[in-house]
């Protein structure tokens, strides 16, 4: 403990990494109790914590506690890396049952957290995390994650609603079911809320000393995604939650009918126009505006660049059709005019993500890993008796002892191999993972083959970890039940419906604000993926609902003022009369000449409005008075 207390003094970036207390109820047990933990997984050949000491070693984040409750085997693996003197490494083993046992035996220990990185040691990145940091410091928030596109095949997924870049609603969701009454709160609270319901489990993020010096009493929480919910539950001092997604960030490129040219990564939004004058507000070319969520895609030339060497700000210039080369800034430029050069965006990266969440989500890593697409897996040389020993690349193959494996001579499909492989000359292994010292006898597809196993029968479709246990690929697809958590049962009607009467006092009170209604009105739309004719028809509901038989004309009225939903929905005849249609089903119970009253009151209002047509308004008129409707 005193280790870590000096390091977490002395250093200014540290990183918490928590091998411990992860959420995979849907990865089978049989495979974490064979590996002892989860971070100890062999990603073609090579551990999964391995992966995540390089991404944070080449970021030149070296300051790391690793902690957990039996970390001893993790110790052992990480101190035969070869990479392990080069970082600043300590051992925490607590006694505890979660996250939150882990922060408060820090905060008794006396543990100075200044700014420390949690990462749990089933989520891989290779983004820039420094950049956390740096949004964390520079805008004084409590707590700052990490958030990316959700890719897991997981039951689970995670409910995230932000204000600018704040956090401010959280729920984890399962099978897709959330708390309706949660999001009328957090509306109800913020106004205006942007909802993302497919992002990364909150397991990457920086906290601030607060955390332990303020909320240290309360420490009840098992995970860092209940740490968030409690932080937005109770807040006193109105701390700030920020965050930052992997797309936040790209490469800038300036491009016209002939070549583009990128410079670097850009973190916030600058741009230029025809004065070069800088701003905020989006990207101004001579077409108009690019969104920063929107695809582009180039025809020709491309050239990409770390400097500003060829930036057009500084030297604007076009290179010759015929000769395509960045000019040099020593020669006499032949000057462009700026408004010919675009402002383009594009993510030129190799930023990768995943969670290990599920083993769909395993088998996909170790995919992803040796298809080179991140990540150079001969970089990660590996201890072979007593040795360090890097794979060789061969004919679409890694291995660690290229001659040993030739001399089989078998098929072999993009498959890493491990060290001590027997394999006689009738096998044939297609995209397989196997690992150390196994003898393979027989006709093997498509599996991952842990340590020491041997193997004397065909295999198709079956991940083998152990010798006595293998796992069909079915398994792939999340076949467990997980515990249902108690949800509201509603649907867009009813909260459609009961959203729009709770407006109904900023009615009366003349203080209705139509466009935030229209805002969370598309919201519920959204989350519930509803129509245009269910957006119709919950509203012809509303619309009913409301008249009142001892003032029809007043409730009309009101009911008027949320007219503007409707724009842009009803706006074809057939929608227009099924409106009407609508509106005169929902009171098919009612008295005849009440029905006849509301309804004509209703379609006068909407034709005056102009949401309806004349011939519309007069066609359906009609078949009421005549009861023919």
């Amino acid at each position: 403990m005193n280790e870590a207390k000096i390091l977490l003094r002395e250093s200014e970036n540290a990183v918490l990494l928590v091998c411990d207390f992860y959420e995979t109820r849907q990865i089978p047990v049989e495979m974490t109790t064979e590996k002892n933990n989860l971070s100890l997984f062999p990603v073609a050949n090579i551990p999964l914590i391995e992966y995540i000491l390089s991404s944070l070693l080449k970021q030149n984040l070296k300051n790391i506690i690793i902690t957990g409750k039996c970390i001893e085997r993790i110790k052992e693996v990480v101190q035969s890396m070869n990479i392990f003197n080069c970082m600043n490494i300590i051992f925490m083993e607590i006694e505890g049952n979660n996250l939150g046992d882990v922060l408060r035996i820090m905060k008794d220990n006396d543990l100075d957290v200044k700014d420390l990185l949690i990462m749990y040691a089933n989520h891989y990145t290779n983004y820039d995390l420094n950049s956390i940091f740096n949004k964390h410091r520079l805008n004084n928030f409590l707590m700052t994650l990490f958030l990316h596109k959700g890719n897991s095949n997981s039951k689970i997924n995670h409910f995230y609603g932000f204000k600018k870049d704040q956090i401010v609603f959280y729920e984890k969701c399962i099978n897709g079911k959330y708390n309706i009454q949660h999001i009328k709160d957090s509306l109800d609270t913020n106004k205006t809320v942007n909802y993302h319901f497919n992002l990364s489990s909150p397991t990457i993020g920086v906290i601030s000393g607060d955390v332990l010096r303020v909320f240290g009493e309360n420490f009840d929480y098992a995970t860092l995604g209940d740490l968030l919910e409690g932080l937005l539950a109770f807040n006193p001092f109105n701390h700030q939650i920020g965050f930052i997604k992997e797309e936040d960030k790209g490469t800038l490129c300036y491009c016209n009918e002939n070549v583009c040219y990128c410079v670097g990564n850009y973190n916030n939004v600058r741009v230029f126009n025809d004065n070069r004058l800088f701003n905020d507000d989006g990207v101004v070319d001579n077409n108009g505006v690019v969104n920063d969520n929107g695809s582009l895609s180039i025809n020709g030339s491309l050239s990409i660049n770390g400097t500003l060497n060829n930036d057009p700000l500084n030297n604007p210039t076009s290179p010759s059709p015929h000769n395509p080369t960045t000019p040099s800034l020593n020669t006499t430029p032949t000057t462009t005019p700026l408004s010919n050069w675009n402002l383009l965006r594009l993510s030129l990266s190799n930023w990768y993500s995943r969670e290990i969440i599920t083993l769909f989500d395993y088998f996909i890593f170790n995919e992803d890993v040796k298809s080179g697409s991140f990540v150079d897996i001969s970089d990660y040389p590996r201890r072979v008796d007593g040795e360090f020993k890097k794979l060789t690349f061969y004919q679409g193959n890694y291995f660690y002892d290229l001659f040993l494996f030739m001399d089989n001579n078998v098929v072999v499909n993009n498959t890493v191999l491990g060290t001590k492989n027997k394999l006689n000359n009738d096998s044939k292994l297609e995209n397989c993972f196997v690992g150390d010292g196994c003898t393979i006898n027989g006709n093997i597809s498509k599996c991952i083959v842990w340590d020491d196993i041997h193997i004397n029968q065909d295999l198709d479709g079956y991940i083998v970890f152990s010798k006595d246990h293998k796992i069909p690929f079915t398994h792939l697809e999340i076949e467990m039940d997980l515990e249902e958590e108690v949800m509201d049962t509603t649907n867009f009607f009813d909260d459609l419906v009961g959203y729009l009467k709770d407006c109904l006092d900023s009615v009366r009170k003349d203080k209705i604000q139509i466009e935030e209604v229209i805002k969370q009105v598309n919201m519920l739309r959204i989350i519930w993926n509803a129509s245009d004719l269910d957006l119709i028809e919950a509203f012809s509901v509303f619309l009913t609902d409301i008249v009142s038989p001892e003032d029809v004309e007043d409730s009309a009225i009101n009911g008027s003022f949320f007219f503007p939903i409707l724009e842009n929905t009803v706006n074809t005849p057939k929608k227009q009369q099924e409106l009407l249609v609508l509106i005169w089903n929902q009171m098919k119970d009612l008295d005849l000449d009440f029905k006849k009253n509301v309804f004509c009151i209703y379609a006068y209002q909407l034709f005056e409005d102009g949401v309806i047509s004349r011939s519309v308004y007069k066609e359906y008129n009609m078949l009421v008075l005549k009861n023919l409707l």
